[in-house]
């Protein structure tokens, strides 16, 4: 299991989750996202709207799986890390 936390530095809406859930869905691996308490499948665009996630919040995204190395690397892309 791979786990990363940083603050998030730019505006989200539901367009730009849309492409979230795009780039993960690619990955056999689990990804998982935390923030506020709540834990959702990031291969979920419900699941994604259900906790907004805001520019300046600090976020945990955990990957579980065969290819969970080349999965985080991706996410951390997408936020530009």
């Amino acid at each position: 299991m791979r786990v990363f936390s940083f603050v998030i530095q730019t505006e989200l809406d539901v367009e730009k989750l849309q492409e979230l859930v795009h780039t993960v869905s690619c990955f056999e691996s689990d990804t998982l996202l935390s923030i506020k308490g709540r834990i959702v499948d990031m291969k979920s665009i419900l699941g994604l709207c259900t906790v907004m996630p805001y520019s300046g919040d600090e976020i945990e995204v955990r990957t579980s799986g065969y290819d969970e190395e080349e999965a985080m690397l991706a996410i951390k892309r997408w936020f530009c890390l």
